[in-house]
């Protein structure tokens, strides 16, 4: 080391500042400089001279890379340099090579697929979905990529570029604004994985969803619920259906505020008529865990009649010498197809609903699950966090407090469910007389007009 020269040690680099409005350096001797800029950024530097010329090369960030870092690479630089070899030149073709040794097992296009082979959690509609987003937006310009050649700019301008998505034949803002929310979603498995599983040694550099400036979500478009004032004549008319089948479908789904999804999928061993509840496998549940929903003793009695019409109409196949359509075995869905080989299509709730009236061209079936709540809080006066956790979107430790948060304190969770499902269910069939009242009135009321105009 060069006499005069004082070695720098941690402290005085931590507390070093630029404050001159000039470049500033920190000499730690032996050719290891600190480079002090204005803005307080501070970046090691190693000066040495090659074909009796000085040259200065960077050799990392400080704090990323330490004092103790920092004298180790500028050692390693000395002995190049001594060797005749400029320290860029190695350090750059190392990393080549550690990018081609790299380049099967870090190549995002095979992560990807160990992460889709083996994610236990995600259902087969969520690794289509997915799917669909790698092949359609990432393979092309990330695929043949290893995850070291990727950064942070790259990835963010991949998810940035997806382009509007077409919805039934127009082209929609939200939907494009889900896709690229899914894309990040799937980049961060990707690269959680092969840091936590294939020992990648780079940080995550998947793009934060707020970084990107969505397009605004519209909640209230995708959810949209029946409004207040026609919520009795809803109900009336749902009652009304003629098909036995869509009518409880539709009260089902109204009274329990499930997803259609797993509604659609419900079959007879997963109701309990004893218990008056319906027991959902985790399979069909959006949550992954399993789900026990409670029932009136309406929705009992008009399932069990259901099932009974179902057996009739079996019977009578039967004896007109055609093969029975319906199947009631446990593993059976409930609610099929007219041939019974099916279950319902996920669409079907929304279907009836449109065809409740001009009141109700605007609902969606998500938007029932938008009523209760909205209900819940604004005439119960229930919690949120109790609701979420009746709606199944809160577990784990949102259960304890749930529970203490029912309106006061109820120690018995099912109980309190149960209290929850009775206060929806008389709010429901209040509003429902209310309707019904009313057309009495405004019919009373015609009478009397015409009487008196006869």
């Amino acid at each position: 080391m060069p006499y005069g020269v004082k070695q720098l040690n941690n402290r005085q680099i931590q507390l070093a500042k630029n404050t001159t409005g000039k470049v500033k350096y920190l000499n730690d001797g032996d050719g290891l400089l600190l480079k002090l800029h204005a803005n307080g950024s501070k970046i090691w530097l190693m000066r040495f001279y090659l074909d009796r010329k000085q040259r200065y090369i960077h050799l990392g960030h400080y704090p990323l890379m330490s004092l103790l870092e920092a004298r180790s690479k500028k050692n390693q630089g000395k002995k190049l340099v001594g060797q005749g070899i400029h320290p860029t030149d190695y350090w750059n073709k190392n990393k080549e090579d550690n990018l081609l040794n790299a380049s099967k097992k870090f190549m995002l296009s095979n992560v990807y697929q160990k992460v889709m082979d083996e994610n236990k959690d995600w259902s087969d509609s969520h690794k289509t979905r997915y799917s669909g987003i790698y092949n359609n937006y990432l393979k092309k310009r990330l695929g043949g990529l290893t995850l070291y050649q990727i950064d942070k700019t790259l990835l963010k301008d991949v998810v940035k570029s997806i382009p509007k998505v077409k919805v039934k034949g127009v082209f929609k803002e939200t939907a494009k604004h889900s896709t690229m929310a899914q894309s990040t979603y799937l980049l961060n498995h990707i690269y959680n994985y092969a840091i936590e599983e294939l020992g990648f040694d780079q940080t995550n550099p998947t793009p934060n969803v707020k970084t990107l400036k969505l397009p605004q979500k519209d909640h209230d478009a995708h959810h949209k619920a029946v409004k207040e004032t026609f919520i009795g004549e809803y109900w009336y008319k749902v009652k009304q259906l003629q098909n036995i089948e869509d009518r409880v479908f539709l009260k089902l789904n109204i009274h329990t505020v499930l997803r259609v999804n797993s509604q659609t999928c419900l079959t007879w061993r997963m109701f309990d008529p004893t218990r008056k509840v319906l027991n959902i496998p985790k399979e069909i549940m959006k949550a992954r865990r399993s789900f026990t929903t409670h029932l009136t003793d309406e929705l009992v009695e008009d399932i069990l009649a259901l099932k009974k019409h179902k057996q009739n109409e079996n019977k009578e196949k039967k004896e007109k010498g055609y093969v029975p359509i319906h199947k009631l075995g446990k593993d059976d869905y409930i609610f099929t197809t007219p041939d019974g080989e099916r279950h319902y299509s996920n669409n079907r709730c929304a279907e009836l609903i449109k065809r409740l009236g001009e009141n109700f061209k605007e609902a969606t079936a998500h938007g029932n699950r938008t009523l209760f709540h909205v209900t819940a809080k604004q005439q119960f006066s229930v919690p949120s966090e109790t609701i979420e956790f009746h709606l199944a979107h809160k577990r784990g430790d949102s259960r304890g407090q749930a529970i203490n948060n029912y309106m006061g304190v109820i120690d018995d969770w099912e109980k309190s469910r149960l209290k929850l499902v009775r206060l929806w269910s008389e709010y429901l069939d209040s509003k429902e007389k209310a309707y019904i009242l009313s057309i009495k009135t405004i019919q009373k009321a015609q009478s009397s007009k015409s009487k008196k105009s006869n």
